[in-house]
């Protein structure tokens, strides 16, 4: 864990955390309304090899701890994103089925403030590979998942976006826009007007998709550079662009773009 200011000089940190049995990972930190800070990803069990979703929850300098904890589910599950929702958080990522056949689903779960599941752990999916990457509110009380959808007997993946109520009930049919390359969306964002802006990569290159709503594609915009580049983050800013943070070879990679995903 690492806390800067905007001048991106350390404020907290660097620290090691995790649950000192296996593997741990954070793949999401996100400050909450108390300010306090809650971050999620998976451990490993050592004996099994399995992986259960991780979460956690300091005060901003890490002084106060109020939980650590895995929550363990029935197959290999891994967070990657959450959102604070009424009633506590919300939490998407990837539920892989060792041993079998069976391909991987979304993953969705909310626990409450002190990190106790509320309901039980999701898998949405259908009978192809879904992976969920990003989470974020749709408006109407609702939210929107984002990442990849592999169909059966397809070669290429799609960007996967999918409409759920607070307790992880699918509202609408999943969405899967995109172009011809294999497509992950890593991010998603509401952009003003409607509709939302997805962050991510295209076979090799770093990728900008605009939907509306209904997440039916409005602009389909690989950044085809030199060499391999993804995007893994996107806001939309004051002028109604976007930046962009992800990598480009072995560096990170910074993007500001206007509306329409050209350079500034």
């Amino acid at each position: 864990y690492l806390r800067t200011n905007s001048s991106l000089n350390a404020i907290t940190g660097p620290i090691r955390l995790g649950t000192n049995d296996g593997n741990d990972e954070a793949f999401c930190v996100i400050e909450l309304t108390d300010g306090s800070v809650f971050m999620t990803g998976y451990t490993t069990n050592i004996s099994t090899g399995s992986t259960d979703v991780y979460v956690a929850r300091y005060s901003p300098d890490l002084s106060n701890l109020f939980f650590k904890k895995n929550i363990p589910g029935a197959n290999a599950e891994v967070a990657f994103d959450a959102i604070s929702v009424s009633g506590g958080i919300a939490i998407t990522g990837e539920v892989s089925y060792p041993g079998s056949s069976a391909l991987s689903d979304a993953l969705f779960l909310k626990i409450d403030d002190n990190g106790n599941l509320l309901g039980t752990i999701k898998a949405i999916g259908g009978s192809g590979y879904e992976q969920a990457r990003a989470i974020t509110s749709a408006g109407n009380g609702e939210l929107i998942l984002c990442g990849a959808i592999l169909a059966p007997g397809a070669s290429d993946s799609d960007i996967f976006l999918q409409k759920i109520d607070l307790n992880g009930n699918t509202t609408a049919g999943a969405a899967t826009p995109g172009g011809s390359q294999n497509e992950t969306g890593y991010d998603i964002t509401p952009v003003d007007g409607g509709g939302f802006a997805i962050a991510g990569q295209s076979g090799l290159d770093a990728y900008l998709l605009l939907t509306d709503e209904n997440g039916t594609s409005l602009l389909d915009k690989p950044f085809v550079l030199n060499g391999e580049e993804a995007f893994y983050s996107i806001e939309q800013t004051v002028d109604k662009g976007f930046i962009f943070g992800g990598y480009k070879g072995s560096f990170l990679y910074v993007v500001k773009t206007d509306k329409d995903g050209n350079f500034n």
